[in-house]
């Protein structure tokens, strides 16, 4: 195998490593600090604040994107690489379905969460 290929490989493993380790932050903050609240009622909670969850999920978003492109790469080293077309355009439905049902969820109960348009902010 060409130095080259073997280098694209390990960076593409490296970057899913990169994800599953960004996820992994995202459900320590959520995790931690649920079960803390929970645990200590009577205490005051003095983990991550707003804008460190908004910077752990920023990354792991980031991260997620770059995962895909990794996935590509190993799967462009096999022979299975013909049979998976691309990966991006079925990342990006399986994103918009999973957002349709939320948005439809939070319809139905009344709730404002869902506020974020996907290709509708300015500063995408």
């Amino acid at each position: 195998m060409p130095e080259w290929k073997l280098a694209l490989i390990l960076d593409a493993l490296a970057k899913l490593g990169d994800a599953s380790r960004c996820c992994g932050t995202v459900q320590k903050a959520v995790a931690g600090g649920q079960s803390y609240m929970r645990l200590h009622p009577d205490r005051e909670y003095t983990g991550e604040d707003q804008a460190d969850y908004v910077h752990i999920c920023q990354e792991a978003a980031r991260a997620l994107g770059r995962a895909v492109y990794a996935v590509e790469i190993v799967l462009s080293q096999s022979d299975c690489f013909g049979l998976i077309q691309d990966m991006a355009y079925g990342a990006e439905t399986a994103y918009n379905s999973s957002y349709a049902e939320l948005e439809s969820m939070c319809r139905k109960r009344g709730c404002k969460e869902v506020e974020y348009k996907h290709g509708q902010n300015d500063h995408l």
